[in-house]
């Protein structure tokens, strides 16, 4: 999914989502888990590196909501 921010001085883009294909071997995944009473864990690395990912989609998301709130004329719009 995309959000872009429209306002008179720039558009922003902000893209946060998995692949179709990683999103269904995701839920795939977690179906089969569920089915033999596992949990699903990955090494410390990827962990880590995954939170940034979400922390940096977080900031973003915070950023385009302030933005959002200071400027009542810009839109959102979601591709």
């Amino acid at each position: 999914m995309s959000i872009t921010l429209m306002s008179n001085k720039k558009n922003k883009r902000i893209s946060f989502a998995l692949s179709d294909k990683t999103e269904a071997i995701v839920k795939d995944n977690e179906k089969l888990a569920k089915e033999v009473n596992a949990k699903i864990a990955f090494n410390e690395e990827l962990d880590n590196y995954l939170y940034r990912l979400h922390q940096k989609a977080n900031n973003e998301l915070k950023e385009l909501k302030e933005a959002m709130q200071q400027q009542p004329d810009s839109t959102a719009i979601e591709n």
